[in-house]
């Protein structure tokens, strides 16, 4: 897909493309490729059509602004992973920076959110929380040994949460 053609399917113009580009393009060469490129912390009159009134994802002119950035860097979402993920190294929900972003699941969203709040729980864990209580251990021991709270280990082995 071309990214003229994305932004045209969510009825923006070739003038938007442009400027939007432009402004990853001045984020990219004023704060590096690794930073966030917080729009709540660049409040700037060159932002025009931009906004951050939702509470947990930066617009342009009304639209999800983190798809849009990440079909600027060649990534569309498709049916396998319909999930915008922001990496647990952003700390900003309305960052612009294609990097912090990318396309997974619903655990992804789990997982970095955990991160991000420093749980201990990781893919590495919940397959061996699984695969203990498949044996017989009890959910008040597993949560016991890994030292995560007994309902969240209830949950993961019923399959109810990081699934």
């Amino acid at each position: 897909m071309q990214l003229l053609d994305f932004f045209k399917e969510n009825y923006l113009t070739e003038q938007n493309l442009l400027f939007f580009v432009s402004v990853l393009n001045r984020f990219q060469s004023q704060l590096g490729a690794e930073a966030c490129w917080c729009l709540k912390t660049s409040n700037h009159s060159k932002l025009q059509g931009f906004t951050t009134s939702h509470s947990s994802r930066p617009l342009y002119k009304g639209r999800d602004a983190r798809i849009l950035v990440m079909a600027a860097v060649d990534q569309y979402q498709d049916e396998s992973q319909p999930v915008v993920v922001r990496r647990h190294q952003c700390k900003s929900a309305h960052c612009l920076n294609p990097n912090h972003y990318y396309f997974g699941s619903k655990t992804d969203v789990c997982f970095e959110r955990g991160q991000r709040k420093g749980s201990l729980i990781t893919p590495a864990v919940v397959k061996e929380l699984r695969a203990a209580h498949m044996e017989n251990k009890t959910y008040a021991a597993l949560a016991r040994q890994y030292k995560i709270p007994y309902h969240i280990v209830r949950r993961i082995c019923a399959y109810e949460a990081y699934d």
